[in-house]
Protein backbone atom coordinates (compact mmCIF):
# COMPACT_ATOMS: atom_id res chain seq x y z
CA UNK A 1 0.00 0.00 0.00
CA UNK A 2 1.39 3.33 -0.99
CA UNK A 3 1.50 5.68 2.40
CA UNK A 4 -0.27 9.09 -0.16
CA UNK A 5 -3.50 6.88 -0.19
CA UNK A 6 -3.86 6.77 3.12
CA UNK A 7 -6.14 10.04 4.97
CA UNK A 8 -5.83 10.72 8.58
CA UNK A 9 -9.24 11.93 10.68
CA UNK A 10 -9.36 13.17 13.94
CA UNK A 11 -12.72 11.72 14.91
CA UNK A 12 -14.55 13.72 17.93
CA UNK A 13 -18.00 11.69 17.97
CA UNK A 14 -19.38 8.13 17.52
CA UNK A 15 -21.40 8.98 14.28
CA UNK A 16 -17.98 10.30 12.35
CA UNK A 17 -15.91 6.86 13.40
CA UNK A 18 -19.35 4.74 11.86
CA UNK A 19 -18.46 6.05 8.26
CA UNK A 20 -15.80 3.38 8.72
CA UNK A 21 -18.38 0.42 9.21
CA UNK A 22 -19.84 -1.34 6.22
CA UNK A 23 -23.16 -1.42 7.91
CA UNK A 24 -22.86 1.97 9.45
CA UNK A 25 -22.72 0.33 12.82
CA UNK A 26 -20.52 1.38 15.78
CA UNK A 27 -20.38 -2.66 16.59
CA UNK A 28 -17.58 -3.43 13.62
CA UNK A 29 -15.63 -0.34 14.21
CA UNK A 30 -15.39 -1.62 18.19
CA UNK A 31 -14.08 -4.78 16.82
CA UNK A 32 -11.62 -3.15 14.21
CA UNK A 33 -10.63 -1.00 17.15
CA UNK A 34 -10.45 -4.19 19.36
CA UNK A 35 -8.04 -5.91 16.73
CA UNK A 36 -5.53 -2.83 16.98
CA UNK A 37 -4.97 -2.46 20.65
CA UNK A 38 -4.51 -6.22 20.81
CA UNK A 39 -1.44 -5.87 18.78
CA UNK A 40 -0.08 -3.76 21.66
CA UNK A 41 -1.41 -4.22 24.87
CA UNK A 42 -2.68 -8.70 24.54
CA UNK A 43 -5.29 -9.37 27.06
CA UNK A 44 -6.80 -6.10 27.10
CA UNK A 45 -10.78 -5.87 27.05
CA UNK A 46 -12.44 -5.21 23.78
CA UNK A 47 -13.43 -1.70 23.12
CA UNK A 48 -17.51 -1.45 23.53
CA UNK A 49 -20.26 0.98 22.10
CA UNK A 50 -21.00 2.11 25.22
CA UNK A 51 -17.07 2.58 26.15
CA UNK A 52 -16.38 4.18 23.11
CA UNK A 53 -19.90 6.56 23.17
CA UNK A 54 -18.62 7.66 26.90
CA UNK A 55 -14.29 8.16 25.45
CA UNK A 56 -16.23 10.95 22.81
CA UNK A 57 -18.33 12.40 25.72
CA UNK A 58 -15.81 12.86 28.18
CA UNK A 59 -13.30 15.03 26.12
CA UNK A 60 -11.21 12.01 24.10
CA UNK A 61 -9.95 12.31 20.92
CA UNK A 62 -9.17 9.23 18.64
CA UNK A 63 -7.25 9.74 15.26
CA UNK A 64 -7.81 6.88 12.85
CA UNK A 65 -5.83 5.97 9.57
CA UNK A 66 -7.78 4.53 6.83
CA UNK A 67 -6.90 3.75 3.34
CA UNK A 68 -9.36 4.80 0.29
CA UNK A 69 -11.88 1.50 1.30
CA UNK A 70 -12.09 3.15 5.08
CA UNK A 71 -10.41 -0.04 6.57
CA UNK A 72 -8.73 1.35 9.38
CA UNK A 73 -5.24 0.68 9.53
CA UNK A 74 -3.81 2.47 12.42
CA UNK A 75 -5.19 5.03 15.41
CA UNK A 76 -3.91 6.57 18.39
CA UNK A 77 -5.95 8.30 21.31
CA UNK A 78 -5.86 11.60 23.06
CA UNK A 79 -7.66 11.78 26.74
CA UNK A 80 -7.84 14.94 27.65
CA UNK A 81 -8.04 16.18 31.88
CA UNK A 82 -9.07 19.21 33.10
CA UNK A 83 -7.21 20.12 36.37
CA UNK A 84 -7.18 22.79 39.29
CA UNK A 85 -3.84 23.96 37.46
CA UNK A 86 -5.11 23.82 33.68
CA UNK A 87 -5.93 20.98 30.79
CA UNK A 88 -3.50 18.17 30.25
CA UNK A 89 -3.31 15.31 27.41
CA UNK A 90 -2.56 11.53 27.45
CA UNK A 91 -1.80 10.04 24.30
CA UNK A 92 -2.70 6.33 24.64
CA UNK A 93 -2.92 3.71 22.23
CA UNK A 94 -0.99 4.63 19.19
CA UNK A 95 -1.12 1.63 16.90
CA UNK A 96 -0.59 0.71 13.45
CA UNK A 97 -1.73 -2.79 12.08
CA UNK A 98 1.19 -4.78 12.14
CA UNK A 99 0.25 -5.64 7.99
CA UNK A 100 1.17 -2.06 7.57
CA UNK A 101 4.27 -0.95 9.79
CA UNK A 102 7.16 0.58 8.42
CA UNK A 103 5.64 3.61 6.26
CA UNK A 104 5.28 6.18 8.96
CA UNK A 105 1.58 6.22 9.23
CA UNK A 106 2.92 6.44 12.90
CA UNK A 107 4.42 9.95 12.39
CA UNK A 108 1.21 11.23 11.21
CA UNK A 109 -1.48 9.60 13.59
CA UNK A 110 1.31 11.34 16.55
CA UNK A 111 1.19 14.18 14.47
CA UNK A 112 -2.72 14.64 14.15
CA UNK A 113 -2.83 13.82 18.02
CA UNK A 114 -0.36 16.27 19.02
CA UNK A 115 -2.52 19.12 16.92
CA UNK A 116 -5.79 18.42 18.66
CA UNK A 117 -3.65 18.43 22.04
CA UNK A 118 -2.27 22.04 20.51
CA UNK A 119 -6.11 22.96 20.09
CA UNK A 120 -7.20 22.51 23.43
CA UNK A 121 -4.25 24.28 24.76
CA UNK A 122 -3.17 21.91 26.85
CA UNK A 123 -0.10 22.86 29.12
CA UNK A 124 1.44 19.33 28.78
CA UNK A 125 0.87 16.15 26.74
CA UNK A 126 1.76 12.59 28.56
CA UNK A 127 2.34 9.18 27.24
CA UNK A 128 3.73 5.66 27.94
CA UNK A 129 5.25 2.76 26.11
CA UNK A 130 7.03 -0.18 27.26
CA UNK A 131 11.19 -0.01 26.85
CA UNK A 132 10.86 -3.13 24.44
CA UNK A 133 8.51 -1.61 21.75
CA UNK A 134 11.95 0.01 20.79
CA UNK A 135 10.50 1.80 17.35
CA UNK A 136 7.43 3.43 19.60
CA UNK A 137 9.84 4.86 21.68
CA UNK A 138 12.70 6.42 19.24
CA UNK A 139 9.44 7.99 17.34
CA UNK A 140 8.61 9.68 20.68
CA UNK A 141 12.17 11.43 21.38
CA UNK A 142 11.94 12.12 17.28
CA UNK A 143 8.95 14.17 18.44
CA UNK A 144 10.59 15.85 21.18
CA UNK A 145 9.12 14.02 23.76
CA UNK A 146 11.41 13.85 27.24
CA UNK A 147 12.02 10.51 29.40
CA UNK A 148 10.50 11.19 32.50
CA UNK A 149 12.41 9.81 35.99
CA UNK A 150 8.91 9.13 37.55
CA UNK A 151 7.34 6.02 39.51
CA UNK A 152 4.57 4.85 38.07
CA UNK A 153 1.89 3.43 40.05
CA UNK A 154 -1.58 1.42 39.12
CA UNK A 155 -4.01 -0.11 41.10
CA UNK A 156 -6.96 -2.53 39.47
CA UNK A 157 -9.73 -4.49 40.68
CA UNK A 158 -11.11 -2.04 42.95
CA UNK A 159 -13.72 0.90 42.70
Amino acid sequence: MNIKSVQILTVMTEKQLCAFSKDGRIDSVCKRLTELVMQISPGTPPVRPMTLVSFFKQCGVLVVAYDTDNCILGMGTLVLTCKLTGNTARIEHVVVDEKFRGQHMSSKILSALLEAASAEQVRYTDLTTGPDRIPANALYLKFGFKKRDTNCYRLTGRV
